[in-house]
Protein backbone atom coordinates (compact mmCIF):
# COMPACT_ATOMS: atom_id res chain seq x y z
CA UNK A 1 0.00 0.00 0.00
CA UNK A 2 1.33 3.41 -1.15
CA UNK A 3 1.01 6.64 0.59
CA UNK A 4 1.27 9.81 -0.25
CA UNK A 5 3.04 10.90 -3.76
CA UNK A 6 6.65 10.84 -4.10
CA UNK A 7 8.49 14.42 -4.53
CA UNK A 8 11.92 15.65 -6.08
CA UNK A 9 13.21 18.18 -3.19
CA UNK A 10 15.99 20.28 -4.92
CA UNK A 11 19.03 21.19 -2.88
CA UNK A 12 21.74 23.42 -3.92
CA UNK A 13 24.43 24.58 -1.50
CA UNK A 14 26.19 27.65 -1.72
CA UNK A 15 29.24 26.74 0.20
CA UNK A 16 32.38 25.02 -1.31
CA UNK A 17 34.25 22.68 0.57
CA UNK A 18 37.80 24.76 1.38
CA UNK A 19 40.49 23.13 0.07
CA UNK A 20 42.95 24.07 2.63
CA UNK A 21 41.96 24.05 6.48
CA UNK A 22 41.46 27.20 7.67
CA UNK A 23 43.50 27.25 10.86
CA UNK A 24 46.51 26.72 8.57
CA UNK A 25 45.83 30.64 7.97
CA UNK A 26 45.46 33.60 9.12
CA UNK A 27 42.35 35.35 7.59
CA UNK A 28 43.47 33.60 4.27
CA UNK A 29 47.16 34.50 5.01
CA UNK A 30 50.29 33.16 6.78
CA UNK A 31 50.71 33.59 10.13
CA UNK A 32 53.32 36.20 10.62
CA UNK A 33 55.05 34.22 13.30
CA UNK A 34 55.28 31.52 16.08
CA UNK A 35 54.06 33.58 18.66
CA UNK A 36 50.70 35.03 16.38
CA UNK A 37 50.32 31.30 15.84
CA UNK A 38 50.26 30.95 19.93
CA UNK A 39 48.25 34.01 20.65
CA UNK A 40 45.57 33.26 23.51
CA UNK A 41 43.01 36.41 21.79
CA UNK A 42 44.29 36.22 18.22
CA UNK A 43 45.83 32.95 17.53
CA UNK A 44 44.33 29.47 16.73
CA UNK A 45 42.47 28.49 19.91
CA UNK A 46 43.28 25.81 22.11
CA UNK A 47 40.12 23.47 21.07
CA UNK A 48 41.19 24.28 17.22
CA UNK A 49 44.45 22.65 17.98
CA UNK A 50 45.98 19.41 17.09
CA UNK A 51 48.73 17.50 16.88
CA UNK A 52 50.36 17.83 13.87
CA UNK A 53 48.17 20.25 12.61
CA UNK A 54 49.95 22.37 9.31
CA UNK A 55 50.17 25.88 9.80
CA UNK A 56 52.09 28.37 7.13
CA UNK A 57 53.99 30.81 8.98
CA UNK A 58 55.31 33.57 6.68
CA UNK A 59 55.46 30.82 3.49
CA UNK A 60 56.96 28.41 6.10
CA UNK A 61 55.25 24.69 6.90
CA UNK A 62 55.13 23.90 10.49
CA UNK A 63 53.09 21.84 12.69
CA UNK A 64 51.91 21.11 16.35
CA UNK A 65 54.39 19.42 18.06
CA UNK A 66 51.70 17.74 20.78
CA UNK A 67 48.28 18.68 20.85
CA UNK A 68 47.31 20.76 23.84
CA UNK A 69 50.61 19.57 25.69
CA UNK A 70 52.83 21.70 24.32
CA UNK A 71 52.68 24.72 21.68
CA UNK A 72 56.09 23.81 20.15
CA UNK A 73 55.89 24.14 16.54
CA UNK A 74 58.41 22.16 14.21
CA UNK A 75 59.65 22.58 11.15
CA UNK A 76 58.68 20.38 8.36
CA UNK A 77 61.41 20.47 6.07
CA UNK A 78 64.02 17.73 6.25
CA UNK A 79 67.61 18.25 5.40
CA UNK A 80 68.47 14.80 3.75
CA UNK A 81 72.08 15.30 3.75
CA UNK A 82 75.01 13.49 5.12
CA UNK A 83 76.96 14.18 7.88
CA UNK A 84 80.54 12.74 8.11
CA UNK A 85 81.14 12.14 11.86
CA UNK A 86 84.44 12.24 13.34
CA UNK A 87 86.06 10.88 16.68
CA UNK A 88 84.73 9.01 19.40
CA UNK A 89 81.90 11.06 20.88
CA UNK A 90 80.63 12.29 18.18
CA UNK A 91 77.23 14.80 17.95
CA UNK A 92 74.77 13.41 15.22
CA UNK A 93 72.26 16.80 14.99
CA UNK A 94 69.79 15.75 13.24
CA UNK A 95 68.81 19.22 11.48
CA UNK A 96 72.36 19.33 9.82
CA UNK A 97 71.23 16.12 7.88
CA UNK A 98 69.46 13.00 8.79
CA UNK A 99 71.57 10.66 7.41
CA UNK A 100 75.42 10.64 8.62
CA UNK A 101 78.61 8.16 8.28
CA UNK A 102 81.24 7.23 9.83
CA UNK A 103 84.58 5.26 10.45
CA UNK A 104 84.90 3.14 13.38
CA UNK A 105 88.35 3.24 14.96
CA UNK A 106 87.71 2.57 18.29
CA UNK A 107 84.64 2.14 20.45
CA UNK A 108 82.69 5.13 19.18
CA UNK A 109 79.50 6.73 21.52
CA UNK A 110 77.29 9.06 18.84
CA UNK A 111 74.72 11.46 20.67
CA UNK A 112 71.88 12.51 18.10
CA UNK A 113 70.43 15.87 19.16
CA UNK A 114 67.68 17.53 17.86
CA UNK A 115 65.36 14.70 16.40
CA UNK A 116 61.60 14.95 15.95
CA UNK A 117 58.82 12.62 15.63
CA UNK A 118 58.38 11.19 12.13
CA UNK A 119 62.19 11.28 11.66
CA UNK A 120 64.10 8.26 9.92
CA UNK A 121 67.58 8.55 8.60
CA UNK A 122 70.44 6.03 7.74
CA UNK A 123 73.87 5.38 9.32
CA UNK A 124 76.79 3.96 7.07
CA UNK A 125 79.88 2.79 9.28
CA UNK A 126 83.11 1.84 7.66
CA UNK A 127 84.78 -0.72 9.98
CA UNK A 128 88.45 -1.13 11.01
CA UNK A 129 89.63 -4.93 10.90
CA UNK A 130 89.11 -4.80 14.55
CA UNK A 131 85.58 -5.05 15.89
CA UNK A 132 84.45 -1.80 18.06
CA UNK A 133 81.76 -1.18 20.60
CA UNK A 134 79.24 1.51 18.68
CA UNK A 135 76.52 3.32 21.55
CA UNK A 136 74.14 5.36 21.04
CA UNK A 137 73.69 8.02 23.64
CA UNK A 138 71.05 11.21 24.20
CA UNK A 139 67.67 9.51 23.72
CA UNK A 140 66.08 6.18 24.54
CA UNK A 141 67.07 3.58 22.35
CA UNK A 142 65.19 0.08 21.22
CA UNK A 143 67.49 -2.08 18.68
CA UNK A 144 66.47 -4.54 16.69
CA UNK A 145 67.34 -7.91 17.48
CA UNK A 146 69.73 -8.83 14.28
CA UNK A 147 71.90 -5.84 15.22
CA UNK A 148 70.88 -6.16 19.10
CA UNK A 149 74.51 -6.13 21.19
CA UNK A 150 73.75 -4.50 24.54
CA UNK A 151 71.43 -2.01 25.94
CA UNK A 152 72.02 1.21 23.12
CA UNK A 153 75.05 -0.70 21.51
CA UNK A 154 75.05 -2.38 18.47
CA UNK A 155 76.86 -5.14 16.30
CA UNK A 156 79.55 -4.35 14.46
CA UNK A 157 80.94 -6.30 12.03
CA UNK A 158 84.88 -5.51 11.75
CA UNK A 159 87.28 -6.26 8.91
CA UNK A 160 86.92 -3.63 7.16
CA UNK A 161 83.33 -4.20 6.04
CA UNK A 162 80.33 -1.77 6.03
CA UNK A 163 77.21 -1.65 8.30
CA UNK A 164 74.32 -0.11 8.16
CA UNK A 165 72.25 1.07 10.90
CA UNK A 166 68.31 2.72 9.62
CA UNK A 167 66.52 4.68 12.61
CA UNK A 168 62.71 6.18 13.22
CA UNK A 169 61.80 8.31 15.63
CA UNK A 170 58.48 8.05 17.31
CA UNK A 171 58.37 11.38 19.46
CA UNK A 172 59.74 8.50 22.25
CA UNK A 173 61.85 6.35 21.15
CA UNK A 174 65.04 5.84 18.61
CA UNK A 175 63.87 2.44 17.14
CA UNK A 176 67.06 0.92 15.15
CA UNK A 177 67.53 -1.87 12.34
CA UNK A 178 70.68 -2.66 10.29
CA UNK A 179 72.34 -5.53 8.51
CA UNK A 180 76.13 -5.50 8.91
CA UNK A 181 79.06 -7.15 6.51
CA UNK A 182 78.84 -5.26 2.96
CA UNK A 183 81.72 -5.29 1.26
CA UNK A 184 83.18 -1.76 0.84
Amino acid sequence: MKIGTPTAIPIQMNAQWPSVDARRFNNGEPWASIEAVLDTTNGIPMISRARYLPVNIMGVEWWFKADLVSLELVHESVNESIQYLDGLIPVWDITLGIHAAIILRGNTTITMVNVTGGKSGNLTVINATAVYTLTFAGNTNKISPSVYKADNQVITSGLGLKDIFSYYYDDWTLNWNGTNGYKP
